[in-house]
This record gives C-alpha cells, structure tokens and sequence, in this order.
C-alpha cells in the first residue's frame, strides 16, 4: 500500500494582519492537519503568545496542584 503524501502549507510564526511578512524566519512549514490543530488551539497567536499562554498554564496548574 502505497503512504500518501502529506501536502505541507505555511504558518507564519507573526501574522500577516500584525505585520508579519513571507520570510523564512517568519514561516514554519507544517502538514495541513497540524496547521489546522495549531489555528484550532491557538487562533491567531504568534508564537510568543503561545508560550506565554503555556507558561501560564502550567503556572496556574503548579498552583493548584504541586509537582511532586
């Protein structure tokens, strides 16, 4: 059986609408699946809000609940 393959789209790590151009420091390539999970997830962050988000997140859950 043959694999099919996986068609890749661009994600632009900065947003068009908040400035950000076609550079390839601003692009990341990702199958069409994870762009979609990652838009699903995360809307129109960029990365920094992304791991600002996370970082959050799991300050809140240490908070809640300790490491052991």
């Amino acid at each position: 059986m043959k694999k099919k393959k996986k068609r890749l789209t661009k994600h632009h790590l900065v947003n068009r609408c908040m400035g950000g151009g076609n550079e390839l420091s601003n692009l990341l390539a990702l199958d069409e699946k994870r762009h979609q999970a990652w838009h699903l997830l995360f809307h129109n962050l960029n990365l920094d809000e992304v791991i600002s988000l996370l970082q959050r997140l799991k300050k809140a859950k240490y908070e809640i609940e300790p490491p052991m």
